[in-house]
């Protein structure tokens, strides 16, 4: 997000409107509370929750996949850092073709010719608001917040269909 969405001013401002209530973290007020949240919406909408992230953590999903029945990598190598596994993947020839094909994909959504369904995991925040010693979501008092979450959290959770092209 950073330098795309948010940049570090606007982290250090975002942080002073943050207090610790009962150990937790939460929002002094409404305003900021909207603000990060929105930020975080855009974030995803950009960044995480779209057909194209989408497809590509599809395709790296396949070629772990591929990489775990051909004994390339073992389990144990899921859990170790992305240099060690990139590297095992890389070793292999037919891989390193797929993991190359990765920087090429795009993607056109199509729901009648389509190649893959693909999901995003739909993430978001409602972040909680210190108000009068009590502790409320920017949902229960932001009409407009709750709307526009709950019409991100229904676009978002259906997935997309698509077909994918190498540029």
């Amino acid at each position: 997000m950073l330098n795309t969405i948010i940049t570090k001013k606007w982290i250090m401002k975002e942080l002073n409107s943050i207090t610790v209530f009962k150990n937790r973290l939460v929002f002094k007020n409404v305003r900021d509370a909207r603000i990060f949240a929105y930020k975080y919406l855009e974030a995803n909408e950009k960044l995480y929750c779209n057909a194209l992230q989408a497809t590509l953590y599809y395709k790296i999903a396949e070629i772990l996949k591929l990489a775990l029945e051909k004994n390339i990598i073992t389990e144990n190598d899921l859990l170790s850092d992305d240099f060690v596994l990139y590297r095992k993947l890389y070793s292999n020839n037919e891989l390193r073709r797929y993991i190359k094909l990765i920087d090429r994909v795009r993607v056109i959504e199509d729901n009648e010719d389509f190649e893959i369904y693909v999901k995003s995991k739909v993430r978001y925040v409602d972040p909680l608001i210190l108000v009068n010693d009590e502790l409320h979501r920017l949902s229960e008092l932001d009409s407009k917040f709750k709307e526009k979450l709950t019409e991100f959290i229904k676009n978002y959770s259906y997935g997309f269909r698509v077909r994918i092209i190498y540029v």
